[in-house]
């Protein structure tokens, strides 16, 4: 008897989930690190494949695969990589995206399109996964034509910056910079291929430069980044046709710190889909927004903490439990773990990680997570 009370103790330590934490770079990588999500520790990052500047990665619904963009060559390229079941990296294979500057991959919900975004030259791709997540050849490949001219130094032409799919896997969208839209196409879920959406775009605000956007779990909101602008644009989706109605449009800092300078960088709503985050560099700040039903149904976002952050913040990830906020510091080299409260939005002190040495990562970008 004693013996079976021993093991009924022991079984919920040993059937405690692992975490790992995977980071785009603009050096060579990915890196992993194992991350608690107890506690908020990070443990020590290592390098886990030889990829050309992966700057952004995704994670397969399954954990089993990580994709990553790099470069090979002088070709933009997506690579297919397996997790093994300690964290390592194993390549699979790699595909030609189709154009230059490759800045974003994204994989969809059911596992079966691997998509990707060329900031230079205005492309968008999508690749058929098999079923061992190695990459099939390309299915679509369009392009981006003209920019809205408002900011003449960055609006001049085209550029897609981010892709993301809905969470069933039946529409993509890519936030284009240049043209400052929401591009919404059609994904096929057998072929892979995109066509235009009906509609097949939404505008964003004139001059704001869309960069990243996110989309709630059940797929009713979404957030786009407005990187020129520094400002939070929230959307109700129409779950039948894709299509994106503006909710209301926030800034990302207090009145007196908005400026020239800065520009947001990524967009992630917390897994539970209470709260989002926008990282924003110049300033180098991370701000947190609560979201809050209306009693007509639908649901806003109001700002909620503002707390500093490594030097340059390209990129983050939230935590598979929605309690942390981690973010990457591309210019000084440091990742950074912050706690949220997710039933406010705001972020709060507290957890081991506060005490433990800066985590050091060259040129970190971006990072996302796989439970085991």
């Amino acid at each position: 008897m004693r013996l079976l009370l021993l093991l009924a103790a022991l079984a919920p330590a040993a059937a405690l989930a692992e975490t790992f934490a995977y980071f785009g770079t603009f050096a060579d990588g990915p890196y992993v690190a194992t991350f608690d999500e107890e506690t908020g520790l990070l443990g020590e990052p290592e390098r886990a494949a030889d990829v050309k500047s992966p700057g952004f990665v995704a994670v397969s619904p399954d954990g089993r695969t990580l994709y990553a963009t790099g470069r090979d060559g002088k070709e933009s390229v997506v690579v297919a990589l397996r997790i093994t079941d300690d964290g390592s990296l194993s390549e699979l294979n790699r595909l030609e995206v189709g154009g230059p500057g490759v800045c974003h991959v994204a994989v969809s919900p059911d596992g079966r399109t691997v998509l990707a975004v060329c900031y230079s030259g205005g492309q968008v791709a999508s690749f058929k996964a098999k079923p061992d997540g190695s990459l099939a050849s390309r299915a679509s490949l369009l392009t981006h034509e003209g920019g809205s001219g408002v900011n003449a130094k960055r609006q001049g032409a085209a550029h897609p910056h981010s892709i993301n799919v809905s969470p069933d896997s039946r529409h993509a969208y890519v936030c284009d910079l240049g043209q400052d839209r929401v591009a919404i196409y059609d994904l096929n879920p057998k072929t892979s291929k995109l066509k235009p959406s009906e509609p097949a775009e939404v505008k964003t605000p004139p001059g704001g430069g869309p960069r990243h956007m996110s989309i709630r779990t059940d797929g009713r909101m979404a957030i786009v980044n407005l990187e020129l602008t520094s400002q939070v644009v929230a959307y109700e989706v129409d779950p039948k046709t894709g299509g994106l109605t503006e909710i209301e449009v926030e800034r990302t800092l207090p009145k007196g710190r908005m400026g020239e300078t800065n520009k947001t960088a990524e967009c992630l709503f917390t897994p539970d889909g209470k709260a989002a985050a926008v990282t924003n560099r110049g300033p180098d700040v991370l701000t947190t927004f609560y979201v809050l039903p209306e009693p007509d149904g639908r649901t806003t976002i109001g700002p909620t903490s503002h707390q500093d952050t490594p030097k340059t913040p390209r990129g983050m990830g939230v935590s598979p439990d929605s309690r942390w906020v981690v973010v990457c510091g591309q210019d000084d080299d440091t990742v950074k773990v912050y706690r949220i409260d997710t039933n406010g939005g705001t972020l709060v002190s507290g957890g081991q990680h506060e005490h433990a040495p800066p985590t050091k990562i060259p040129k970190p970008v971006n990072v996302r997570f796989v439970r085991r």
